[in-house]
Protein backbone atom coordinates (compact mmCIF):
# COMPACT_ATOMS: atom_id res chain seq x y z
CA UNK A 1 0.00 0.00 0.00
CA UNK A 2 1.28 3.43 -1.16
CA UNK A 3 1.11 6.85 0.35
CA UNK A 4 -0.44 9.20 -1.89
CA UNK A 5 2.29 11.60 -2.38
CA UNK A 6 2.09 15.80 -2.21
CA UNK A 7 3.19 16.08 -5.89
CA UNK A 8 0.09 13.07 -6.64
CA UNK A 9 -2.02 15.18 -4.80
CA UNK A 10 -1.22 18.56 -6.92
CA UNK A 11 -1.42 16.68 -9.61
CA UNK A 12 -5.01 15.83 -9.57
CA UNK A 13 -5.98 19.11 -8.31
CA UNK A 14 -4.23 20.82 -11.63
CA UNK A 15 -5.80 18.40 -13.60
CA UNK A 16 -9.19 19.24 -12.08
CA UNK A 17 -8.45 22.77 -12.63
CA UNK A 18 -7.94 21.77 -16.27
CA UNK A 19 -10.99 20.36 -16.30
CA UNK A 20 -12.99 22.81 -15.37
CA UNK A 21 -11.23 25.61 -17.23
CA UNK A 22 -11.77 23.78 -20.48
CA UNK A 23 -15.09 22.55 -19.63
CA UNK A 24 -15.91 26.75 -19.18
CA UNK A 25 -14.09 27.83 -22.34
CA UNK A 26 -15.83 25.41 -24.61
CA UNK A 27 -19.12 27.06 -23.14
CA UNK A 28 -18.02 30.01 -23.97
CA UNK A 29 -16.87 31.33 -20.83
CA UNK A 30 -13.79 33.20 -19.92
CA UNK A 31 -12.43 34.95 -16.77
CA UNK A 32 -12.99 38.25 -17.71
CA UNK A 33 -16.64 37.24 -18.19
CA UNK A 34 -17.12 35.35 -14.87
CA UNK A 35 -15.27 37.79 -13.08
CA UNK A 36 -17.81 40.28 -14.91
CA UNK A 37 -20.23 38.61 -13.58
CA UNK A 38 -19.24 37.95 -9.91
CA UNK A 39 -19.02 42.28 -9.64
CA UNK A 40 -22.66 42.21 -11.39
CA UNK A 41 -23.97 39.90 -8.58
CA UNK A 42 -22.22 42.15 -5.26
CA UNK A 43 -23.61 45.02 -7.07
CA UNK A 44 -27.15 43.62 -7.69
CA UNK A 45 -27.44 42.27 -3.62
CA UNK A 46 -25.88 46.00 -2.48
CA UNK A 47 -27.83 47.68 -4.02
CA UNK A 48 -31.31 45.39 -2.55
CA UNK A 49 -29.77 45.21 0.58
CA UNK A 50 -31.58 47.69 2.57
CA UNK A 51 -29.76 49.03 5.75
CA UNK A 52 -31.78 47.90 8.67
CA UNK A 53 -31.08 45.59 11.37
CA UNK A 54 -32.36 42.63 10.27
CA UNK A 55 -34.52 42.26 13.73
CA UNK A 56 -35.90 44.96 14.84
CA UNK A 57 -35.56 47.71 11.34
CA UNK A 58 -33.31 50.28 13.72
CA UNK A 59 -30.15 51.31 11.34
CA UNK A 60 -27.59 48.41 10.91
CA UNK A 61 -24.43 49.52 12.65
CA UNK A 62 -22.68 45.95 11.86
CA UNK A 63 -22.60 43.21 10.10
CA UNK A 64 -22.07 39.44 10.65
CA UNK A 65 -20.34 37.16 7.74
CA UNK A 66 -21.37 33.61 9.76
CA UNK A 67 -24.84 35.17 9.62
CA UNK A 68 -25.04 34.99 6.04
CA UNK A 69 -24.07 38.47 5.89
CA UNK A 70 -27.49 39.65 7.83
CA UNK A 71 -27.12 43.52 9.11
CA UNK A 72 -27.67 44.09 12.73
CA UNK A 73 -27.82 47.34 15.38
CA UNK A 74 -25.76 46.54 17.94
CA UNK A 75 -27.99 45.54 20.48
CA UNK A 76 -29.51 43.49 18.43
CA UNK A 77 -26.09 41.66 17.46
CA UNK A 78 -25.11 41.43 21.18
CA UNK A 79 -28.79 40.01 22.51
CA UNK A 80 -29.05 37.48 19.80
CA UNK A 81 -25.76 36.34 19.39
CA UNK A 82 -25.29 35.85 23.09
CA UNK A 83 -28.75 33.81 23.75
CA UNK A 84 -27.38 31.38 21.96
CA UNK A 85 -24.12 31.16 22.51
CA UNK A 86 -22.58 32.54 19.00
CA UNK A 87 -19.23 34.02 20.64
CA UNK A 88 -17.38 32.72 17.14
CA UNK A 89 -19.36 35.22 15.65
CA UNK A 90 -17.68 38.99 15.25
CA UNK A 91 -19.46 41.95 13.99
CA UNK A 92 -18.05 43.60 10.89
CA UNK A 93 -18.31 47.52 10.77
CA UNK A 94 -21.69 48.37 8.80
CA UNK A 95 -20.75 51.34 6.33
CA UNK A 96 -23.21 53.18 5.14
CA UNK A 97 -22.66 53.64 1.23
CA UNK A 98 -24.07 56.60 -1.39
CA UNK A 99 -27.08 54.12 -2.69
CA UNK A 100 -28.07 53.75 1.44
CA UNK A 101 -28.75 57.58 1.36
CA UNK A 102 -32.62 57.73 -0.49
CA UNK A 103 -33.71 55.74 2.41
CA UNK A 104 -34.77 57.66 5.48
CA UNK A 105 -32.13 56.76 7.48
CA UNK A 106 -32.08 57.33 11.54
CA UNK A 107 -29.92 59.95 13.23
Amino acid sequence: RTMPTETGSISSGINAEYGEARLDMLAGFDESCMKKRAVEKVEEEEEEELPWCCVCNRDAEVRCAECDNDLYCKRCFKEGHDEYDLDDHQPLIFKKTEKHKKYNMEH
